[in-house]
């Protein structure tokens, strides 16, 4: 039985607190024809940008994940 198609989209994250909802907004709208799972990797911002990725996976239901910095 062959498994339906899924493209796995993995996004770094370091220190973009400025853009980084608009940026999220942008990539949540963005069409495609195939199913999609988001994946944030933050690299232990100091900024703010981990706490904005948490609060809209909520929303968009997307994966965050946490990294000790330059892995």
């Amino acid at each position: 039985m062959t498994q339906p198609l899924k493209l796995s989209c993995v996004v770094p994250v370091y220190n973009e607190a400025r853009q980084l909802t608009d940026v999220i907004h942008a990539l949540m709208k963005s069409p495609c024809p195939i199913a999609r799972e988001w994946i944030f990797v933050d690299d232990s911002s100091t900024d703010g940008s981990l706490e904005i990725l948490k609060a809209l996976s909520n929303r968009y239901s997307y994966s965050v994940l946490e990294q000790k910095p330059n892995q």
